[in-house]
């Protein structure tokens, strides 16, 4: 690379090596990029726009001491959502050849039907802060949304994993879940603000069976009842018009 394409951007301490062509997969194209789409949902091959090339930089260590002397690629670009009738673009970006961010976030899935508003809207800020890389916010506002439903379901006790084993007098739960629950300190202890220090650590894919989790108890406790409530009625209605529809045997002379 000639010198003049080397910046020295003193004021950061660092130096960036730019250039204008991009990385590109074996097929000679920008690499394509599996991912949800945050805008409809669906989940596809998201590739690059024809004509538009990734950006990608290098940046050097300050020292050879640092990062063990070894520089830094990063490379950005845009994907567009392969759904016909969405086609969003995403904006996106590698570190060292590993996808790093997307920009609108990549989001959990999550069903919200049959489940109590509030509770829904509990999670699905957790899920948002999960999508944000804000792994604490997303531990507090699962728990929260663990307290709503206790709450909501009227059940008793001093700690949210005994109001959780209290939710067994109401609706059938695999123990399996509930002795997972056990397991998540952000889920199992007393109140989050006394154990808030709990928290000082939080992973990202320790949040993700606690909202995997939460997801689990919300379908047990909501979305199972109202599949089985409405497959009774459609029995029922169709066993009424079944009923209605067959002939009737004609009457002997």
């Amino acid at each position: 690379m000639p010198e003049e394409d080397i910046l020295d951007l003193n004021a950061c301490d660092v130096q960036l090596s730019l250039r204008g062509s991009s990385a590109l997969a074996p097929n000679g194209k920008p690499p394509i990029v599996s991912l949800r789409c945050p805008a409809c949902r669906h989940h596809g091959a998201f590739y690059s726009p024809r004509g538009i090339s990734d950006l990608t930089w290098e940046q050097l260590p300050a020292s050879k001491e640092e990062a063990n002397g070894r520089s830094r690629k990063t490379q950005i670009g845009i994907r567009l959502c392969p759904n016909p009738d969405c086609l969003s673009l995403v904006f996106v970006v590698f570190r060292d050849g590993k996808l790093d961010r997307s920009y609108p976030a990549e989001v959990l899935d999550f069903d919200h039907s049959d489940i109590p508003g509030h509770i829904a809207a509990t999670l699905q800020e957790a899920i948002t802060c999960h999508a944000a890389h804000c792994y604490k916010a997303a531990a507090f506002m699962v728990r929260r949304a663990l307290e709503e439903l206790c709450e909501e379901r009227g059940v008793q006790g001093k700690s949210l994993q005994g109001r959780l084993k209290a939710l067994e007098t109401q609706v059938t739960l695999p123990k399996d879940l509930l002795d997972a629950v056990a397991t998540m300190k952000l889920l199992g202890q007393n109140a989050a603000y006394v154990r808030a220090k709990d928290y000082n650590v939080v992973e990202k894919e320790e949040v993700e069976l606690a909202i995997e989790l939460t997801k689990d108890l919300l379908r047990n406790v909501y979305q199972y009842v109202g599949l089985v409530a409405r497959l009774i009625a459609f029995s029922q209605n169709g066993a009424g018009a079944g009923a209605e529809q067959r002939p009737q045997p004609a009457e002997a002379n």
